[in-house]
């Protein structure tokens, strides 16, 4: 009866402390989130993303429209920006908890030290107008894709899109 008390007390011990273990670690991991985020500047990285596709944007609104006037356009500009901003914070909490699910103390140490290094200022500088050019390049590529999947869609199931 002892024995069963103490193996019971020992499991019990085992596993009131084994999410400490893991909170604890956690908490590391969001320490580590948040430095990620100072050092890569995210706010500013958001921002210069967003001038992108405002850029990009407006290039596209203009051809559709080649007689959109000036102030149509900058109001268009405006609200886009007044709404992108909006989600940032909501997309910088997202971001971290999933760095956090998905990345170990390790990991998360790994990431900080690369982005410190040039190799990772550099990836940071060019990162938002990479991802605007390859949206850029993509947009065209899936409208195309949409056209074919439209037109299958409408011989193979008789579906009117």
């Amino acid at each position: 009866m002892k024995r069963i008390f103490i193996f019971v007390l020992v499991v019990l011990m085992g596993s009131a402390s084994a999410p400490q273990v893991s909170v604890a670690d956690e908490n590391e991991r969001q320490k580590l989130a948040l430095e990620l985020f100072e050092l890569m500047n995210f706010d500013q990285l958001m921002t210069q993303t967003t001038q992108a596709v405002l850029q990009q944007m407006t290039t596209a609104v203009k051809q559709q429209h080649p007689n959109i006037e000036g102030l149509v356009l900058d109001k268009i500009v405006s609200i886009t920006s007044e709404e992108f901003s909006k989600i940032t914070p909501e997309l910088k909490f997202h971001t971290g908890t999933l760095l956090v699910k998905y990345y170990s103390e390790q990991d998360l140490r790994n990431m900080r030290a690369f982005y410190k290094s040039e190799t990772g200022q550099k990836a940071l500088k060019y990162m938002p107008q990479m991802t605007a050019e390859i949206h850029q390049s993509f947009t065209p590529m899936l409208g195309q894709v949409m056209n074919s999947i439209k037109v299958r869609l409408a011989k193979e199931v008789d579906l009117q899109l």
